[in-house]
């Protein structure tokens, strides 16, 4: 099968009833694999983990093995690839799994696949391949299952399920995967929600901060004008008095120095327009995930507390820096940073 008349995906054939192999869903089973999915979305550590045990999950259920999922990058728009399972050698190229467009993402911005309409189409990505008959590129896989990811009325992505031997899915099925895809969607917003929280409370730090270097500057600014006011009235009187005066105007200057140059300290993790380090380099690798179909993931751990410098200054609150561990992946398709 290829395009149909108007050069839009092919779908497999839509004969009655399940063929041979279908896989039967009963009430107890489709509550347990909620379950399981519900709870690999809870305690994933990020969402790239949870999208891909939810991925693990559902395709070992529907009796498939490969899967993956798009999700639109909420900054640029752009699809790029956020987590895969057991792809094809074809699509193990990184340039075919960019976030261009292809068939189930043409449907999904065309607003054809909503969370009522999962689909089922041949895969554009694929079809080069299909079309040499490829199969040790492909492993069989032609069509896939594009369900639609959405946090009540916002887009979110795609996720693709397929097999090499491909079947109808019952109705028991199909509503098993729009439950599950709206799991999904209110992980992956209640994530991009965390992180927006996060966001703000450390504009709000940077925001006390500032105000702190004001407040610390103004007072030692005023403290030293005092004293040197009070060593030019006692210049020609009192010379001694006068030197005093100004060796504590220079011992205020000082440790005024010192409190701004420890608030600024503060404010330096806050690079690229306002993100934090392991912030920006999450969204340039969102970026260049779509445009190059490598995946990028960046882990951030704590870096250690800087010691409190001498003279009484105020401890470090909170954590205020994130280390970012670099290491590149050695596989072709994905980059750990």
């Amino acid at each position: 099968m290829g395009t149909v008349g108007n050069g839009r995906p092919s779908r497999p054939g839509s004969g009655a009833g399940r063929r041979a192999g279908a896989v039967v869903l009963r009430r107890p089973d489709e509550l347990r694999v909620l379950n399981a999915v519900a709870e690999a979305l809870n305690s994933s550590p990020d969402v790239r983990q949870a999208l891909e045990r939810t991925l693990t999950l559902v395709a070992s259920l529907l009796g498939l093995r490969t899967g993956w999922v798009w999700l639109l990058d909420p900054e640029t728009q752009q699809f790029y690839s956020a987590a895969v399972q057991n792809l094809p050698p074809y699509l193990h190229e990184p340039v075919r799994m960019t976030g261009h467009s292809c068939w189930c993402i043409e449907e999904f911005n065309a607003g054809e696949l909503t969370p009522k309409n999962i689909d089922v189409i041949e895969c554009s990505r694929l079809r080069p391949a299909v079309k040499k008959k490829a199969v040790h590129l492909t492993h069989g896989l032609r069509y896939h299952a594009s369900i639609p990811l959405y946090f009540q009325k916002k887009p979110l992505g795609i996720m693709n399920l397929t097999g090499p031997s491909w079947r109808r899915m019952s109705a028991g099925e199909l509503r098993l995967l729009s439950t599950i895809a709206y799991q999904v969607g209110i992980a992956i917003e209640r994530a991009r929600l965390a992180e927006e929280s996060a966001r703000l409370a450390r504009t709000e730090e940077r925001a006390r901060i500032a105000r702190e270097i004001h407040d610390t500057l103004a007072q030692g600014l005023t403290a030293i004008a005092l004293h040197l006011e009070g060593a030019l009235a006692q210049l020609e009187r009192s010379p001694r008095r006068a030197r005093e005066r100004l060796e504590r105007a220079l011992e205020v200057s000082r440790e005024s120095l010192e409190e701004a140059r420890q608030s600024v300290l503060d404010l330096r993790a806050v690079p690229l327009a306002g993100k934090p380090l392991a912030e920006a380099l999450t969204a340039l690798g969102r970026r260049f995930t779509s445009e190059t179909g490598v995946r990028v993931h960046v882990r951030a751990e704590a870096g250690p507390r800087r010691p409190a410098p001498s003279g009484g200054s105020k401890p470090e609150g909170g954590q205020r820096q994130a280390e970012v561990a670099g290491a590149f992946d050695a596989l072709p398709e994905r980059v750990e940073a």
